[in-house]
């Protein structure tokens, strides 16, 4: 879905970034490991927790939290559209040992399930631009709601915006009852995957919900239960929050029955049907379905399918349909050239693994660190702004060695 070129953005207005001061980020560290769970404070030797503020003006706040919002609304008619349409799967890269549980996706039982969407925004001289959406497993619920409680402490510089994990818990809260057991499901090994649910289950037990903390072959699913045979937490689950991406599902074991979560009745946040609108080619599909997506339209680069000759066009940027924290993003000049020929050769190889899409130009931000480059993730909760998760590096790619940015709203 190509963006018309005189599509217009609301301008960024005056966010500004602001150092911390060495004690005030000392303590920020600690409690973020202590009250945000953030026990791998670093990668490798790069400090994630950063110093620098940003403070995002009341224009940006109602820029980015209504374009947000209107992007989430589009992106549930984006994915029910695609649930009618199992023909279009192939094109938008679904792998093939999903496309039969999809199938069965489209006769799943009402379920009011919680849906929790996070949107990456860029500020660029033209405007604010989205980048993608995560809208199957997102993170950053820490760093979106502990953080910038905490710096808002330290510095004063602003105020925080709303906590996603406390609207994640309260929508669970809503539809539960009081002491229901919620699967908190994830990768067990590691732990950069266990922080973030353990952060969740702080909210959940706040409210008298129960958590119950499971990797994905602990459930067994049937059509209308999803039953824990972890040791200590054995019988049914009331709903699954899921930190474990869709498309990783078929590395499971037959044994745990996986593909009865895509027709299952149990509520889940979010539930695989979200890979739909996950996969980066999904715009591809707008066309065959004759949906109009203003919002989509207005605030993204559009995609298009690689070509040989795009593929050599500084203009555009080759990204993986499956791509996580920057990986299998191919942007000259800000990619490393053996990078950059792998994944052009994946393309050549796999094009319904990759899309492309018009380059924008990010405007970094002047700081005492040096010109930094701003990705600014906004959730969405319930259809409501819930939150802003700020990371920034020195160069336009936002990957896993950025560090993490406290957005306050000024």
């Amino acid at each position: 879905m190509a963006r018309p070129a005189s599509a217009l953005r609301a301008r960024p207005a005056a966010a500004a970034l602001h150092r911390l001061t060495d004690l005030a980020h000392a303590e920020l560290r600690q409690r973020m490991v202590f009250e945000g769970c953030k026990w791998d404070p670093q990668v490798g030797d790069v400090e994630v927790v950063g110093r620098q503020v940003l403070v995002l003006p009341p224009e940006d706040v109602a820029t980015l939290t209504a374009a947000a919002e209107a992007l989430a609304a589009e992106s549930l008619r984006l994915e029910r559209a695609l649930l009618e349409r199992p023909d279009l799967h192939a094109l938008i890269g679904i792998p093939r040992a999903l496309r039969d549980p999809l199938r069965a996706a489209r006769e799943r039982p009402a379920t009011d399930d919680l849906r929790v969407m996070r949107f990456d925004f860029h500020p660029t001289d033209a405007g604010w631009v989205v980048s993608e959406v995560n809208c199957d497993v997102p993170g950053g619920f820490a760093e979106a709601g502990a953080m910038p409680r905490i710096v808002a402490q330290l510095s004063g510089l602003g105020a925080p915006g709303p906590d996603p994990a406390q609207a994640l818990a309260d929508g669970l809260q809503r539809r539960s009852a009081p002491g229901a057991r919620v699967a908190l499901v994830h990768a067990t090994s590691f732990s950069d995957d266990r922080q973030v649910m353990e952060h969740l289950g702080q909210a959940l037990s706040a409210r008298g919900l129960r958590p119950i903390y499971a990797a994905p072959d602990h459930l067994r699913w049937a059509t209308g239960s999803a039953r824990c045979i972890a040791g200590g937490a054995e019988g049914e689950v009331a709903a699954v929050v899921r930190f474990f991406p869709t498309e990783w599902l078929p590395s499971l074991s037959a044994a745990c029955g996986w593909p009865a979560m895509f027709g299952s009745a149990v509520q889940q946040c979010n539930p695989p049907g979200a890979v739909l609108v996950q996969s980066k080619r999904a715009m591809l599909s707008v066309p065959a379905l004759g949906l109009e997506l203003p919002a989509w339209r207005r605030w993204s680069p559009g995609a298009r399918e690689p070509d040989l000759r795009g593929l050599f066009d500084d203009r555009l940027v080759l990204k993986s349909a499956w791509g996580r924290v920057g990986e299998g993003v191919a942007i000259r000049g800000c990619t490393d050239s053996r990078e950059l020929l792998r994944m052009r050769v994946g393309a050549t190889l796999e094009r319904r693994q990759w899309v492309m899409q018009d380059r924008f130009d990010s405007a970094p931000l002047g700081s005492t660190d040096g010109p930094l480059h701003l990705c600014v993730g906004v959730f969405v909760i319930d259809g409501r702004a819930a939150g802003f998760y700020g990371r920034a590096a020195l160069a336009p790619r936002i990957d896993k060695h950025a560090f993490d940015v406290a957005v306050l709203c000024g």
